[in-house]
């Protein structure tokens, strides 16, 4: 995707508001699951990192459209390789990581089809992955968030997957892993 200075803008206005969230919003039930995850693996790639997400799962590596995330992890001491990407787009070698995180970013996206080409990004570079998006049916009324392009249902999910994965659902959040046998 070719980043506009106003998505760029938009993208280091939500860093910067995730600073300031309270630690509960760290400790919630989707970071709980995404740690259980990713125990026991080394190569972990956080996707669309944010400011702290790499420091809760212990993720080896990271990713954003934004400079300002590393800006962030850094003064939290993370000592992770970070680069800039855009997750339809992940600049690293097929099948180079063992767990990749991709979580509360698909809803950020401008088009069903950056969707789908963002699940191929990190099924492309991840051994096992997981997406995770806010589930829509149940934060009710529509999340307010003005950066929220998207908003989904474990119904509309399943029509833009684009392949076979395993999807649940827990607290507010849709979750979605590669299968075991992929």
């Amino acid at each position: 995707m070719e980043i506009s200075k106003d998505y760029l803008k938009t993208a280091e206005k939500d860093v910067n508001d995730l600073t300031k969230i309270h630690k509960t919003y760290w400790d919630e039930p989707r970071y709980q699951i995404l740690k259980k995850f990713c125990l026991g693996a080394k190569k972990i790639l956080s996707v669309g990192c944010g400011p702290k997400e790499p420091t809760i799962i212990h993720a080896s590596h990271a990713c954003d459209i934004t400079r300002l995330s590393y800006e962030y992890l850094k003064k939290l001491g993370w000592m992770g390789q970070f680069f800039i990407s855009s997750c339809d787009k992940i600049g690293a070698m097929d099948k180079e990581f063992e767990i990749v995180v991709c979580s509360e970013v698909i809803e950020h996206l401008p088009d069903f089809e950056f969707v789908k080409k963002t699940f191929h990004e990190v099924a492309r570079v991840g051994k096992r992955w997981i997406i995770t998006t806010p589930n829509s049916a149940v934060i009710f009324p529509k999340n307010q968030n003005p950066s929220h392009k998207q908003f989904f249902t474990l119904e509309s999910i399943k029509k833009i997957i684009p392949f076979p994965c395993k999807i649940y659902t827990n607290d507010h959040h849709i979750y979605m892993e590669n299968l075991e046998n992929e």
